[in-house]
């Protein structure tokens, strides 16, 4: 009894081989479908994505570090790091919690408060009734 792999012809007459070269071909078949249906379509969108990110927000991806990200673990710094890839500082990682500065709070206040409906018509009515001479509900007795 010899060890030859068992040979099937299909309806068309074609040969084919129950062995390790059919499930290669499946495997070549599955990643072929893999290519056409996943990997093609998601490196065109990558392009259509990097062509709106460089010609409208005028961004360019930057290259890879040669050897990677060094950053020294000195917590007072003389000067500010340089990000090899741009040639610049790297961006601050500070926080800013509160919503209001000195400056904006009475503009940024009035704008929110002037969205909702029932308190801009709180605010016609009410900022007149404080000039004296423009009362025109009533004078209190």
């Amino acid at each position: 009894m010899s060890a030859t792999p068992a040979k099937d012809v299909d309806e068309k007459g074609a040969v084919r081989s129950s062995t390790k070269g059919a499930k290669r071909n499946r495997e070549d078949e599955a990643k072929s479908w893999f290519d056409r249906r996943v990997k093609q379509p998601a490196d065109l969108l990558y392009k259509r994505y990097m062509y709106f990110v460089e010609l409208v927000l005028r961004r360019k991806p930057l290259p890879p570090s040669k050897d990677g990200r060094h950053i020294p673990l000195r917590a007072a710094l003389e000067r500010p790091l340089l990000d090899e890839r741009r040639g610049r500082s790297y961006i601050s990682n500070s926080v800013v919690s509160g919503r209001y500065t000195i400056w904006d709070f009475l503009p940024k206040q009035l704008w929110f408060q002037c969205t909702r409906l029932h308190n801009f018509y709180f605010l016609c009515i009410g900022i007149p009734q404080t000039i004296p001479g423009y009362i025109f509900c009533g004078t209190l007795r």
